[in-house]
């Protein structure tokens, strides 16, 4: 088998107007996709999507311009070899590569797939499982008040999810505040996380970690400003602050920046992402390394194909590692509800795997015809500014 061709199919799905998301990072204000499609000889197409990184337009131009004419004429079979080459192609072009990349592994495992006739998560781990645990986050729970916050809780505790995330980065006082509300209003059996995205000054971050536990978070995920490249040495003084569990990972680049923030003592749970970090290749490579260090992995996901395919990097993962997969009940979901045109099963806060060749899904082109990509990115960001006198 050989690959003859690579198309690359970028989409977004704008906020209608009664719609809105806001969050540390800035205001959403669109959804947006990289679609891979890896095309080969004997009729097999395999299916990923590639991370955007709030700047879709150099990722598409990497697919196109360097890793389309590497891959053409390889045999798609050989996933490990093409990894590297890929990898060492472009390793100086850093993180948007790898974002890159980690459609073209997906796909390049959707072709495997359908080549055995066995959905990926079987070929990835040989597991039994069919199902996993599903925390929601993406596109939910974005800056509000805090009985809105509650109301929104109870909604998904009604459809049978054990597990929320929280959006923080409104201030110390605030995020408190809404952990607060929240954890009174659901209970002590429905765990809580409280993603900051990256909203925070080590005085802060301490603040909001002591104040958690009297909540009983579950995580508290990416506190400070660039967490994920400058702080992994402040995330290990962090975790040794209090007795909160320290999470993050969802923008980690390989596992080569893991072992950094994991060897550097900063996280009880990594949040890789297929569609980020290099693919399922690199995905079951940070599980097996989060493993020796005692480290739980929950996959971070994006909606529509990235979250099928996070579907199968979970159900992957030993049940001593596995923790939950993020997930994106938000109601404007093109993606999920449009794009993928195979519906996604999710009972009582589970994911059902799909048990078809591959990712086990098909895409809708009407659909995707539908959302001509946008240029710029999904979230408009905001400025920031930090207190230091939470000493």
């Amino acid at each position: 088998m050989k690959i003859t061709d690579v198309k690359i199919v970028p989409i977004s799905c704008p906020y209608p107007s009664t719609h809105s998301w806001k969050l540390g990072l800035g205001d959403g204000v669109k959804r947006d996709e990289i679609l891979v499609f890896v095309e080969t000889d004997e009729g097999i197409t395999g299916i990923g999507e590639s991370y955007h990184g709030f700047a879709p337009e150099p990722v598409v131009t990497v697919l196109e311009k360097y890793y389309k004419p590497l891959l053409i004429g390889k045999d798609p079979a050989f996933i490990e070899d093409l990894w590297y080459e890929m990898f060492f192609s472009t390793l100086q072009l850093g993180n948007v590569a790898v974002l890159a990349m980690s459609g073209i592994d997906e796909a390049l495992w959707d072709i495997r797939g359908k080549m055995f006739g066995k959905p990926v998560y079987q070929l990835l781990g040989g597991t039994e499982k069919n199902k996993v645990p599903l925390y929601i986050g993406c596109h939910c729970f974005g800056w509000k008040a805090p009985e809105l916050l509650l109301e929104e809780a109870l909604s998904y505790i009604e459809q049978g999810f054990k597990a929320i995330k929280l959006r923080g980065g409104m201030g110390v006082e605030k995020d408190l505040e809404a952990a607060k509300v929240v954890r009174e209003g659901v209970g002590p059996d429905i765990d809580i996380m409280v993603d900051a995205n990256s909203a925070y000054s080590m005085p802060e971050a301490i603040r909001l970690a002591k104040g958690y536990e009297e909540y009983n978070i579950l995580w508290f995920e990416s506190p400070f400003d660039f967490t994920l490249h400058n702080h992994h040495n402040d995330m290990g003084r962090l975790r040794q602050m209090s007795r909160t569990a320290i999470g993050s990972g969802g923008n980690l680049f390989t596992r080569f920046q893991f072992r950094n923030l994991i060897e550097q003592g900063g996280v009880d749970i990594v949040t890789p992402d297929a569609g980020k970090c290099g693919g399922f290749s690199e995905g079951i490579k940070i599980a097996a390394m989060a493993s020796a260090f005692g480290v739980l992995v929950a996959p971070h996901s994006t909606a529509g194909l990235n979250m099928v395919a996070n579907m199968h990097l979970t159900a992957s993962l030993p049940d001593h590692v596995m923790c939950y997969l993020e997930w994106d009940a938000a109601p404007f979901n093109p993606p999920r509800d449009e794009i993928v045109s195979t519906p996604i099963r999710v009972e009582d806060g589970f994911a059902i795997l799909p048990d078809a060749p591959g990712l086990g899904v098909e895409l809708n082109w009407d659909a995707i015809n539908r959302y001509p990509f946008i240029p710029g990115g999904e979230v408009v960001p905001r400025p920031r500014s930090r207190r230091w006198d939470y000493r």
